[in-house]
């Protein structure tokens, strides 16, 4: 392809949604990976795991066989994204973001390169990176050099703030909710796709985490049958019911 198509692009399009936590609460998290970045004496952390990517940006990826980061300076934080998700990472990222197309396999790089031009001693998570992203991080950074910044970020994450304990009694709550309502609907002769819809739906309905009635309604999950076609092709309904499918991953 012609070489002087886009590589990179911003994509600020639409409003922001509501973040999971204050804003306070992610410059708190930055802080301290910053406090990390200069005590092991970096120039910047990329961070590339599912969990340190949505710790420290917000924003919770779905790969899709494509690479994603989030870029940690003491000056800027942002997330560098694929194009094929346009606008909703900077909807959701705290800090900014910048997209890369998909006309050059290596445009990845090239955004981390456009973030960090000057960067010769770069934070990775060696527990998440492997040897070949590892190695296409030396051929874009050459001369530099990589540290772990995995194990601190780790270690970081394990005490909680008032607001992280908050969300996880949160999630904590809608998952009881959602096991009452599935073990209410489980039975011989009911088909798993109608356990899986009845557990997003009539958990909250029914029964709050104490067994206590009316806890307020959870929006209906969409699922093949009440989607218009939408989302077939990678969640098709069998139609089969639990023992039925419990018997056929035995091989009976």
């Amino acid at each position: 392809m012609s070489g002087d198509m886009a590589r990179t692009q911003t994509m600020h399009i639409g409003p922001m949604v509501k973040p999971t936590v204050s804003a306070a609460e992610m410059q708190r998290r930055l802080d301290g990976l910053r406090r990390t970045v200069a005590e092991l004496k970096l120039d910047a952390a990329i961070m590339t795991s599912y969990r340190n990517v949505d710790h420290f940006s917000d924003f919770l990826y779905c790969s899709f066989g494509r690479r994603f980061a989030c870029v940690v300076t003491p000056g800027k934080a942002l997330t560098v994204t694929p194009a094929i998700d346009a606008g909703q990472p900077w909807r959701r990222t705290f800090g900014d973001n910048v997209s890369y197309t998909d006309r050059r396999k290596d445009n990845v790089f090239h955004a981390l390169q456009q973030a960090l031009p000057k960067a010769r001693r770069i934070g990775i998570e060696l527990d998440h990176v492997s040897l070949d992203m590892r190695r296409l991080l030396l051929e874009a950074f050459p001369g530099a050099v990589f540290a772990d910044v995995g194990q601190p970020a780790m270690w970081q994450r394990t005490v909680k703030s008032p607001e992280e304990v908050a969300v996880i009694k949160q999630g904590a709550r809608i998952a009881d909710l959602c096991v009452v309502a599935c073990a209410a609907t489980a039975r011989a002769g009911v088909p798993v796709h109608e356990v899986a819809r009845d557990g997003g739906v009539d958990g909250a309905d029914a029964v709050d985490s104490r067994g206590h009635a009316g806890s307020g309604r959870l929006p209906r999950a969409r699922h093949p049958g009440n989607d218009g076609g939408r989302g077939r092709e990678h969640h098709q309904v069998s139609g089969r019911t639990g023992e039925e499918r419990d018997r056929s991953a035995v091989g009976a």
